[in-house]
């Protein structure tokens, strides 16, 4: 049994054991770790900040002359309060990534399937894999939409005007297209 089936026969809102993994692969925990790299540049400045800030501070306020250490107590001050700033400058992180998993469950526990058709169709050779790219359109209450889909290799069944099953939800920008049996990020 394929994606595509372990989902379409469900009712709404869906409670299956697929909709985890699928949350999981359309979100990996490796991508948040690779922003999570990036974004640690602000923390580490925003520490380095606070920690000047407060030794600054703790020097005018214990009257520390030039070129004198400050106390071993001001330093696990300094030192604390720049490790708080640290720490609470990635809430923002956390949240994005607890909010975007949220979105991506509430697709697949609550979206309803329409049926879309293959507007284009773009092979792409890159490297040594071929990335094939759908743009699919679709009918909702909204009026049309379109989503592109990008897959590896080059599905028997994905051709203009074909049916692909697609997985929305109306409050939601992102969509699963299933190409294959698969489920596919698409947008």
């Amino acid at each position: 049994m394929n994606e595509f089936e372990a989902l379409y026969g469900l009712a709404e809102p869906r409670e299956s054991p697929i909709i985890e993994p699928l949350v999981r692969r359309f979100a990996p925990i490796g991508g948040f770790v690779a922003y999570g790299a990036l974004y640690s540049v602000l923390p580490l400045m925003l520490a380095v900040s606070a920690m000047l800030l407060i030794a600054f501070w703790l020097s005018q306020l214990l009257h520390s002359p030039e070129g004198h250490l400050l106390p071993p107590w001001a330093q696990v001050v300094i030192c604390s309060g720049a490790l708080l700033v640290f720490v609470l400058s990635y809430a923002p992180l956390v949240l994005w990534a607890r909010s975007r998993r949220a979105v991506l469950r509430r697709l697949f526990r609550d979206g309803r399937f329409v049926q879309a058709a293959v507007l284009r169709v773009d092979v792409v050779p890159v490297r040594t894999i071929t990335v094939t790219r759908a743009v699919l359109a679709f009918q909702t209450k909204a009026g049309p939409r379109q989503v592109a889909a990008s897959v590896s290799g080059e599905p028997p069944g994905l051709v203009l005007g074909a049916p692909i099953p697609v997985l929305i939800e109306p409050s939601n920008a992102y969509s699963a297209a299933f190409i294959a049996g698969r489920a596919v990020p698409a947008r």
